[in-house]
């Protein structure tokens, strides 16, 4: 049933009914929005601004419309880079549309996916920091199209903004690094300041 499994998410008086009626049940929820409270830094940061706007309105739609539109469109952006990444890996332009054609085949049947996006949650965030990361090491790591200081730089950024959006997901962000480390020792050295 729809109550056991979460999908979508019911919200009653402010919280979430779960399939673990043991636990006690927090405010997780806005009510009248559908936003989220248990996100991370950087995701409350980037929803708030639209939460704000919604709150002068008293359509309950244009609330939550203004509040899930930037997960949908970080959504959106995360899927478009995961698709970039996957054209970066064949020659011909035929080639590349029908690997990008092929991606986006795969991605529109995953329901889970396309549920999640629509969530005023971190999961969206997440999927276009974690596209933007893996676009960065692909670029840098396997195809050297990268120069050492964007490379740097820009992964800082990205795994610190991941760390505030998602710490788990900060984890495994370093340990690719650190694999990674090992496959170009000839590009990944310390940076010095005549190197920066």
């Amino acid at each position: 049933s729809i109550l056991k499994y979460r999908y979508p998410p019911i919200i009653f008086d402010g919280n979430y009914i779960t399939q673990y009626p043991k636990i006690p049940i927090k405010y997780l929820a806005d009510s009248s929005t559908g936003a989220v409270k248990d996100n991370g830094w950087l995701a409350s940061y980037i929803v708030a601004p639209f939460v704000a706007i919604g709150e002068r309105t008293n359509n309950i739609y244009l609330k939550t419309a203004l509040a899930r539109m930037p997960s949908v469109i970080f959504g959106i952006i995360g899927i478009l880079l995961f698709g970039y990444i996957t054209t970066l890996f064949v020659n011909k332009k035929t080639y590349k549309i029908s690997a990008l054609i092929l991606f986006m085949l795969v991605v529109l049947y995953n329901i889970p996916l396309a549920l999640h996006l629509r969530e005023a949650r971190y999961y969206s965030l997440l999927l276009a920091l974690l596209g933007s990361f893996w676009l960065i090491l692909v670029r840098s790591i396997i195809f050297s199209s990268l120069r050492y200081r964007y490379y740097v730089f820009s992964i800082t950024i990205i795994s610190l903004a991941i760390l505030l959006t998602y710490p788990p997901a900060f984890v495994p962000c370093l340990a690719v690094l650190y694999f990674t480390s090992f496959i170009r020792k000839n590009h990944l050295h310390f940076p010095t300041i005549k190197s920066l």
